[in-house]
């Protein structure tokens, strides 16, 4: 018996040792009404990531305790904790996530010239079309905008660049999605609760985003938290928000 005992131990003190604890899986830090979160829902049930789910709810002020504040310093969401390493960007995140657990994807593709397109398109979100969604909806939520017309004009331009990116491509980079579309498109159908795209007007933005909306992924990452937000819109706006 007592021998007995001692292989169960040795056998699992052996599984124990031989754990790799530098690959555990990664932890997503989130709030869905947030668009930069939902790009990455996209990927993650794209690529089929196992990951583990902490919400963060933004209304409730979780983004300001101290315990999320040591992982994240921006207190925004999506931040990602993977073994050492934590990342508070949304887009790094994706390009982390398919050069991680991507394999040969064309997600982030591998020759120069398409992946430095993705990476323009990425930073076009970030600084520009994230930047007129954030400041539009912000100011709805706190039922503060005084110049309706200023935030239209800005959005307009924004689908005028992306109606122009699309000019040659059924996709932002290329004729095969890339977390560009993720990116973006996340954005755009938060945008579009409040300035619709004109199918008229941007017919090549129209057909691609009614293109993205038919993906699984979007179903299931997107979906979900845009129509949590459009409620919270929908009970705080004097203005008409759309589906």
């Amino acid at each position: 018996m007592l021998l007995v005992s001692i292989r169960s131990f040795v056998r699992k003190h052996n599984r124990l040792l031989s754990f790799d604890y530098t690959n555990m899986k990664p932890i997503l830090f989130y709030d869905d009404i947030s668009p930069v979160v939902r790009s990455v829902l996209m990927l993650i049930d794209e690529l089929e990531i196992d990951v583990e789910m902490k919400h963060i709810d933004l209304f409730t002020g979780d983004q300001r305790s101290l315990e999320y504040f040591n992982i994240s310093p921006n207190r925004t969401v999506p931040a990602l904790k993977h073994n050492d390493l934590v990342i508070t960007d949304s887009h790094v995140i994706l390009i982390y996530l398919v050069e991680e657990f991507g394999g040969q994807s064309t997600l982030y593709p591998s020759d120069k010239v398409t992946r430095i397109k993705v990476l323009d398109l990425l930073f076009f979100n970030g600084t520009n079309l994230f930047r007129k969604d954030s400041d539009l909806l912000s100011e709805i939520i706190a039922k503060s905008v005084t110049d309706m017309a200023r935030h239209t004009t800005k959005v307009q331009e924004c689908y005028e660049s992306l109606e122009t990116f699309l000019s040659n491509s059924d996709f932002l980079a290329g004729n095969f999605i890339t977390i560009a579309d993720f990116s973006v498109v996340a954005t755009l159908s938060t945008v579009n609760l409040v300035q619709p795209v004109n199918d008229n007007q941007f017919p090549k933005l129209a057909k691609w985003f009614q293109n993205m909306k038919q993906r699984p992924s979007y179903v299931s990452g997107n979906v979900p938290g845009l129509q949590k937000l459009r409620a919270i819109l929908a009970d705080r706006s004097d203005f008409p928000i759309f589906s």
